[in-house]
């Protein structure tokens, strides 16, 4: 489980994506990775993006077949783990502060914008269909983060046009 959630942090996937990732969608050589919905021949997220690095995660994991064993209910199951370390923190006096395994995305797409990245190619690397949608993330900015992530994205939607 924990190197489930490590690679969800590391790549922003959503759970499903990243819970049903076969080896054979991960290119070393590319260092990239195609989700189950991508042509295997379109360019994937990469192993390493400003958000995270799944590089240490994926080149432990067998190169054919599932990556992780089924989980039922994944994100209970890591709510009841949380619940118990949180339990043990506290009777050791220290904080522990729970989470959602969607805020593990939430933590890349901000982690990506604080590093320089712009928010056009966030929006594509999480799969949205709007930046609309990607720009709540500019609310954990600072002013001058939020100008580079906008301002790079106002460069390469022109680009695209």
């Amino acid at each position: 489980m924990a190197k489930a959630l490590r690679l969800l942090d590391a790549t922003g996937f959503r759970m499903m994506e990243g819970l049903n990732l076969v080896g054979e969608r991960v290119d070393p050589v590319r260092r990239q990775i195609t989700l189950h919905n991508q042509d295997p021949e379109a360019p994937g997220g990469g192993l390493e993006d400003p958000g995270g690095d799944a590089t240490p995660i994926l080149m432990e994991t067998p190169a054919e077949g599932r990556l992780f064993r089924p989980y039922l209910n994944f994100s209970s199951n890591v709510a009841q783990v949380m619940r118990r370390i949180e339990a043990e923190e506290r009777l050791e006096g220290r904080a522990f502060r729970r989470f959602r395994v969607h805020d593990l995305r939430h933590r890349f797409a901000v982690r990506w914008l604080k590093a320089g990245g712009t928010i056009y190619r966030l929006s594509a690397h999480l799969g949205h269909t709007s930046v609309k949608t990607t720009e709540i993330y500019l609310d954990h900015l600072t002013d001058e983060e939020s100008e580079v992530a906008q301002k790079g994205a106002q460069r390469e939607e022109s680009y695209a046009l």
